[in-house]
C-alpha cells in the first residue's frame, strides 16, 4: 500500500496538517514535483559535507552530550541525552549557528503539533525563521563547505531551492527527523537497560550492533503509523475505501505480523530483518534513514 502512490499518496495528508506551518517541502508533494524537490534537497542526505560529518561528528557530539552529566553519576537520559543529541547532530550537520538545545526541541515538537495548537506552531515557525534568516543570507552570499551551503547552491535541471524553500526543508528535517530519532533513542535505551544480554552483546561485539538496531526498529518503531488519504474509491484486501478517507498504515502492527516474523513480540536481534517498514516504503521512503541508523 505504501508503494501505491496513485490511490494512497502521502502528500495529500501532509499538505493539510503540516504544510500550513512548516512550508511546502517534498514531504507534502507527490509525483514529479516530489521527485524534483527531493533531488534538490539531496545535499542534506548525500554530500561530501555529510560524509565528513559522519566520519567523526556523531561520536564527538555524543561524547559532548554525555560529558555534561557523566560527572554526576546519574542522569535523566530522555531529557539530558535523547532530547539533546539528535537535535545537536542535525544542527551541526547542516552547519547552523548554535541555539539552545531546548529551543530546537521545542520548535520541532510545536511544529509537529500544529493541528493541536496552531498558535504555538506559528510561534515556533517565527522563532525558527528568526534564527535561520541571517545564516541563510550569509551562506547565499559567501558559501562555505557545509551542508547548508550545498543545499543553497545545489542545482537540478537548472532549478535551485530559493531561501524560503531551504528554510521550509530545514524546519521539516528537525520536526520529522530529529524528533523521531529522539523517540528511537529512548526505545533503544529501554531495550539496553532492561535486557542484560543485549547490552552485553552491544558492548562485547560491535559487529552485532547493526542487528540490534534493525530489531529495535522492527520491535518498537519510532512512528507506529503513517497517514494517507485515498484519492478515489478503492478496495484493499476486500475492504471498500471511499475517496477522501483518511488511512493509517500501521507500521507497528506490520512489523509484528506473525505471518512474517516468528514470535514477533520477542526482541530477537538474531532474526532476519525481513519486511522492515519502519522508515516507510515507496516514493516517500525516509531519506534520512541512514543518518538515523548511524545515530542509534
Amino acid at each position: 500500500a505504501f508503494r501505491d502512490n496513485e490511490r494512497f499518496p502521502a502528500g495529500a495528508h501532509y499538505e493539510i496538517v503540516i504544510e500550513p506551518v512548516q512550508g511546502r517541502t517534498f514531504e507534502s508533494m507527490d509525483g514529479d514535483e516530489h521527485n524534483l524537490y527531493r533531488q534538490l534537497a539531496q545535499p542534506a542526505f548525500r554530500s561530501r559535507a555529510i560524509e565528513r560529518f559522519d566520519a567523526g561528528g556523531l561520536a564527538a557530539v555524543a561524547n559532548e552530550v554525555v560529558d555534561a552529566f557523566i560527572g554526576r553519576g546519574r542522569a535523566d537520559l530522555m531529557a539530558e541525552f535523547c532530547a539533546v543529541f539528535p537535535f545537536r547532530v542535525l544542527r551541526r550537520k547542516l552547519g547552523l549557528p548554535p541555539a539552545g538545545d531546548e529551543s530546537l526541541r521545542r520548535w520541532s515538537f510545536d511544529l509537529l503539533g500544529f493541528m493541536r495548537d496552531p498558535e504555538a506552531a506559528q510561534t515556533a515557525r517565527d522563532e525558527f525563521d528568526e534564527h535561520l534568516g541571517p545564516v541563510i543570507g550569509e551562506r547565499r552570499r559567501q558559501p562555505t563547505d557545509d551542508v547548508l551551503s550545498a543545499m543553497l547552491h545545489h542545482e537540478v535541471d537548472g532549478r535551485r531551492l530559493d531561501d524560503e524553500e531551504v528554510v521550509a526543508h530545514i524546519r521539516m528535517f528537525f520536526a520529522a527527523g530529529a524528533a523521531t530519532t529522539y523517540h528511537a533513542l529512548g526505545n533503544l535505551l529501554y531495550v539496553l537497560l532492561t535486557r542484560e544480554s543485549v547490552l552485553a552483546a552491544a558492548f562485547d561485539d560491535p559487529q552485532r550492533r547493526p542487528a540490534i538496531i534493525e530489531e529495535l526498529l522492527r520491535w518498537e518503531p519510532p512512528l507506529g503509523a503513517l497517514p494517507r488519504i485515498a484519492t478515489r474509491d478503492a478496495e484493499w484486501q476486500g475492504t471498500g475505501i471511499p475517496a477522501g478517507s483518511l488511512l493509517l498504515f500501521g507500521i507497528a502492527a506490520a512489523n509484528r505480523d506473525p505471518t512474517v516474523h516468528d514470535h514477533p513480540d520477542e526482541f530477537d536481534p538474531d532474526r532476519d530483518p525481513v519486511g522492515l517498514i519502519s522508515f516507510g516504503s515507496g516514493p516517500h521512503f525516509c531519506p534520512g534513514s541512514h543518518l538515523a541508523r548511524r545515530e542509534l
